[in-house]
C-alpha cells in the first residue's frame, strides 16, 4: 500500500464524507484543518496535505491555503507551494504570512524577483523583532541576486518603479523575471532538487 493509500485509509472517515448541509460542512472543515495541524506538528507532510486539500474543497480560507503551502514546501512541491501562497493573499492580502509563503516558495524556485516582492509585502505586514530582522536579511539577499540577473539581462524591469524608489532612496524595485507562469514554474521545479526548509512551525489557525 502506498503512502497516499495510508493516508486515505487513515482518515477515511473525514476523507470520504461529503457533507450535505452547510452546518456539517462546516464541522468537516474544521476537523480536517485539526488532523492537518496535528500532521504538521509531526512533520508529516504529505498526510497534512492531503487533509488540507479536502478542507480546501469543502470551504477554502487563507489559512487553509497557507498550511497547505507550507506541507507542499515541505515535500519539495514548489511550484504548487507559490500557487497556494497565491490563493492564501488573494483571499486576505493583510494576512503576513501569505506572503512569506510566497517568499519560501519563489526563492526555491529561483525567482528572485517574486521573492524580493513576497518579502516586501510580508515586512509591510509584519512588526519589528527578531522574525522582522530575518525576513529583511532575506529580501535583502533576494534583492542582490535579483540585481546580479539585471546585469545578465534575464529579468523584465518596472521602470516607473526604479525611478520612483531611487527619488524616494527607500526601498529597491519591484522586479520579476521573464516567464514566470505556471508552466515554468512547474518544469523548473521538475529540474530541482534543494535541501527542503520547513515553512515555520505549526499551522496557521
Amino acid at each position: 500500500m502506498s503512502t497516499l493509500d495510508s493516508i486515505k485509509a487513515m482518515h477515511a472517515d473525514v476523507l470520504d464524507a461529503n457533507p450535505e448541509s452547510a452546518e456539517d460542512r462546516e464541522r468537516l472543515v474544521n476537523e480536517l484543518k485539526e488532523r492537518g495541524n496535528l500532521a504538521v506538528k509531526a512533520k508529516r507532510w504529505e498526510e497534512s496535505d492531503c487533509l488540507y486539500s479536502k478542507a480546501i474543497e469543502l470551504g477554502p480560507t487563507h489559512a487553509l491555503y497557507s498550511n497547505r503551502s507550507m506541507a507542499r514546501l515541505n515535500t519539495k512541491k514548489y511550484a504548487a507551494a507559490a500557487t497556494d501562497a497565491d490563493e492564501c493573499i488573494k483571499l486576505d492580502p493583510s494576512f503576513a504570512k501569505g506572503y512569506y509563503r510566497k517568499a519560501q516558495a519563489c526563492e526555491k524556485l529561483r525567482e528572485w524577483g517574486p521573492a524580493y516582492d513576497a518579502y516586501k509585502g510580508c515586512l509591510e505586514r509584519t512588526k519589528k523583532g527578531k522574525e522582522y530582522d530575518k525576513m529583511q536579511k532575506a529580501s535583502e539577499e533576494c534583492y542582490k541576486k535579483v540585481c546580479k540577473q539585471m546585469r545578465e539581462g534575464k529579468v523584465s524591469v518596472d521602470t516607473s518603479a526604479i525611478e520612483r524608489d531611487a527619488t524616494t532612496a527607500s526601498t529597491p524595485p519591484s522586479l520579476g523575471p521573464v516567464g514566470d507562469s505556471d508552466e515554468a514554474r512547474q518544469d523548473r521545479a521538475k529540474k530541482m532538487d534543494n535541501v527542503v526548509t520547513e515553512g515555520g512551525a505549526g499551522g496557521d489557525m
